[in-house]
Order: structure tokens, then sequence, then C-alpha cells
């Protein structure tokens, strides 16, 4: 098991990719999840990937996850930019090492949940091949009002379509949907891809307002054998938060 930092919001807005990943190990992360964006992992900019991955590689990092941009898996009419974004994705997931690609399927505006479901089943489609054939996996993040809504929608996606398809369970998005934190690891056992912690309040996780069980979260992983990345994810306000929540997850995991 890796414990890693995932870039979000507060972090990219604030800092440069490169500042970024020295925060980051200098915190005493294992790993850094790389999203395929123009201000992180761009996948048009050589020079910047180059210096990332020296970066990365002298600080001893793992990467075990890309997160795949754009988000328009779900949405009617983008099949080429998706598949675009995938392909770029695959790319930089064999270039840094990584066995996991992660994507969050939006609810577009104005599109039917059915017309959504149907567009997020045909990048599923194309994208499981592809990231298989090169060693890698794909995990989808279910959210609260997004074309996955809940953990119960993300098992019956993946057996109506690939059961080789990993979800992506993050605390936050748990919590609105108001999962039983030990119960719904449980349901999920074998389909974890990844984890995120993050704080009922979106940041940082354990700080004062943040009324998640995780002792029973983490109790439910520990049961069902789960082994792969914990990566931090929240709104960051404070910088030093990095740090703290690192600690946080490792005490949580014993690690």
């Amino acid at each position: 098991m890796l414990i890693g930092y995932d870039p979000y919001g507060g972090t990219m807005q604030r800092f440069t990719a490169l500042e970024i990943i020295r925060e980051v190990a200098k915190c005493g992360y294992d790993a850094i999840n790389l999203p395929v964006r123009k201000d992180f992992a761009d996948p048009e900019n050589e020079t910047q990937l180059r210096a990332m991955q020296e970066l990365i590689g002298s600080l001893g990092l793992k990467t075990p996850s890309v997160g795949v941009t754009p988000h328009t898996w779900a949405e009617p009419g983008k099949a080429a930019e998706t598949r675009k974004g995938i392909d770029q994705s695959i790319v930089i997931a064999k270039r840094f090492n990584a066995r996991l690609l992660t994507m969050w399927p939006r609810l577009p505006p104005n599109v039917q949940h059915a017309d959504a479901m149907r567009a997020l089943t045909e990048s599923v489609q194309y994208a499981v091949p592809a990231a298989t054939a090169a060693g890698l996996s794909v995990a989808i993040e279910f959210e609260k009002n997004s074309t996955v809504d809940n953990y119960r929608d993300g098992l019956a996606f993946v057996a109506a379509t690939d059961a080789r398809v990993r979800l992506v369970a993050d605390t936050y998005h748990m919590n609105n949907d108001k999962a039983d934190p030990h119960a719904s690891v449980l349901a999920m056992r074998g389909q974890i891809g990844e984890v995120h912690l993050s704080g009922t309040h979106r940041g940082e996780p354990g700080s004062a307002g943040d009324t998640y069980d995780y002792a029973a979260f983490v109790r439910g992983l520990k049961e069902t054998g789960f082994d792969g990345p914990v990566m931090l994810q929240y709104n960051l306000q404070d910088p030093v938060s990095i740090g703290r929540a690192c600690q946080f997850a490792r005490r949580l995991f014993g690690r």
C-alpha cells in the first residue's frame, strides 16, 4: 500500500507541478497522483514531462495512478476528444510506471442521465481494452449527482459493462451518500482500485469539523485485503496541512 497525494483544489492554483512534487516528497509521502492537464502532466509539453520524470525519480516517489482528462467520458458527441485523452493518459502512465487510470464521469449540463450512461459505457468499452493492453487498469470515481452517483451504482455499472473496471472510493463522496463506512467497503470487496481520503467538509482529513468514521472505513479496507494507493485529495487551505494529512493517513493505516 502506498500513501500518496493527489493535487486538487487549492494546490495547482497555488504551486507549480515541480513545487508540488518537491513538497509531497518533503512531507513523507510514498507517491503522487499525476493529473493529466496543462498545468501538471501536460501530454503536449515534453520539457515539463521530462523535468517531472527526473525530479520524481530523484526523490524516490512512486506514481501509481494517472488522472485522466478531459472529463468528457459521459458526454455525448465527445468520443473523439475522450479517446484522445485516454490515449495520451496511457502514454503518460507507461512513461511514469503507473498502473491505474482514474477518471471522474461528471454529468454534463443539460444531458439526460440515460444518454450520459450510454456515452460512459462507450468510453469504458474503448478505455479498458486499450489500458489492459498497456498493462493498466481503469477506475471510475462515483460522486453524488455525477453520472455514477454512488458505490451501488458503481457496482451495477461494472457488472453491466466490464468486470475489469475498478472504483475510486472517496470518503467525501461516500459521506454525502450516507454510505456506511464499513459495510460499503465490504460491498466493494475486490472492486476498489484507489482510495481518496477527504474530510466531510471537503477539507483536510481529520481536521476540525470532519466527522467521518475513518476507523470503520479502514477496518473494512483491511478486511477486504485492499492494497492499492491511498491518496489524500482535498481542498487545500493551509499548505502545512499537506504534511499533517500524510501523518494522519499513516496513523490510520499503521504505516
